[in-house]
């Protein structure tokens, strides 16, 4: 088999993004895992505040037929204002921007098993400890981290863990203690087309919400969860392409050059069978 790097490894969020220039194959990917390959989503409430009087947001206009989101902002909010803050209508808005796919319901992975919960579910939560250390396990959980830690508020503390050394510990989610939303985002966008991160974004840059962007929650460093904040879910955005003579767009000075384009709910095994199979790994 012939051996050549699939470096530099570019982490993109959404298929059309630009590769470096490099003597040999390059690879546009995202590490990311999708629970259920080809699932629909119907347009719902999600855990949302239902209105019948949907704000538009001053300098937005918007079009789901034509898939188009524009907007004219005079100036880039500098603050950051907490998600609980941002009022029903201005969420009811969003979601009919990215077509039913804004949740309001995402909880830490463990909350299951919190006494203290209104939802605690000894069924679930039996299933969550026996997968409480399985990283294919947790990936199919917006409120669940591959560190757990990054499930916490590092600055409060606040959070919903169990016993990782022992996830059936009854000690580690028995009264007093109780479940936090920690820096699991409540609100997110399960991203599955452009307009959806469009959206999402020109929502942040109106209302001051702070957006984080998920897949895996495989990342060392954290950035993948905040508290009270917007989450962009992107383990949905599948599909691998390759081209022999792949040439970014609006980049004639690069000579055409073998690539794969990798949609950020591919896994990194799935990459490599692909890669394999078109000899490039």
């Amino acid at each position: 088999m012939r051996q050549s790097p699939l470096f530099p490894i570019l982490y993109n969020a959404f298929f059309n993004a630009t590769s470096s220039t490099t003597h040999s194959a390059s690879v546009i990917i995202n590490e990311s895992v999708r629970s259920r390959p080809g699932d629909a989503v119907a347009p719902t409430t999600h855990g949302l505040e239902t209105t019948n009087e949907p704000t538009a947001f001053s300098g937005i206009t918007t079009d789901p037929s034509q898939k188009t989101f524009s907007s004219s902002f005079s100036s880039t909010m500098s603050a950051r204002v907490p998600a609980s803050a941002i009022s029903p209508e201005q969420w009811t808005f969003l979601n009919a921007t990215v077509q039913g796919r804004l949740h309001a319901d995402g909880a830490p992975f463990a909350s299951p098993c919190f006494a203290s919960e209104s939802g605690s579910d000894s069924v679930q939560c039996a299933s969550i400890q026996a997968g409480y250390l399985s990283e294919k396990y947790r990936v199919s959980f917006i409120g669940s981290y591959m560190m757990p830690q990054w499930e916490t508020c590092q600055a409060t503390g606040d959070g919903c863990l169990l016993n990782w050394q022992n996830p059936a510990d009854p000690a580690a989610f028995s009264s007093p203690r109780t479940c936090k939303q920690g820096n699991v985002s409540k609100y997110y966008v399960d991203v599955q087309e452009p307009l959806d991160v469009t959206a999402a974004f020109e929502f942040a840059r109106n209302t001051g919400v702070r957006i984080v962007i998920k897949n895996t929650g495989h990342d060392y460093q954290g950035r993948s969860s905040a508290p009270d904040s917007l989450t962009l879910s992107t383990r949905n955005v599948q599909g691998i392409a390759y081209s022999p003579t792949f040439q970014p767009d609006d980049c004639a000075s690069i000579s055409p050059q073998p690539a794969m384009t990798i949609g950020s709910g591919t896994v990194f095994g799935q990459a490599y069978e692909f890669a394999e199979a078109h000899d490039i790994t």
